[in-house]
């Protein structure tokens, strides 16, 4: 149980913070949010595109659970355009 408890202790916390990212990054600020889920799957994907978003990123980012948040939205064209 307690195994069980704490993974359901993080799948809410990973919510909450996906919430408070989509709250004050996308609505408030303006940021564009990437799922890399929607990319072809591979084992070191989020490496790869972090490696990419490091290089070639023109603005401030930030990754979490799946989902790159790019405050120019330039960023997150060329990113899918890379990705797809």
């Amino acid at each position: 149980y307690q195994e069980f408890d704490k993974q359901i202790q993080q799948a809410i916390d990973e919510e909450i913070m996906e919430a408070m990212l989509d709250e004050t990054l996308v609505k408030q600020d303006g940021w564009t949010k990437v799922n890399i889920m929607n990319i072809p799957f591979t084992l070191d994907i989020v490496e790869r595109t972090a490696a990419w978003m490091h290089i070639h990123a023109t603005g401030d980012y930030r990754y979490h659970a799946g989902h790159w948040y790019v405050k120019n939205a330039q960023d997150a064209t060329a990113f899918i355009l890379k990705f797809s």
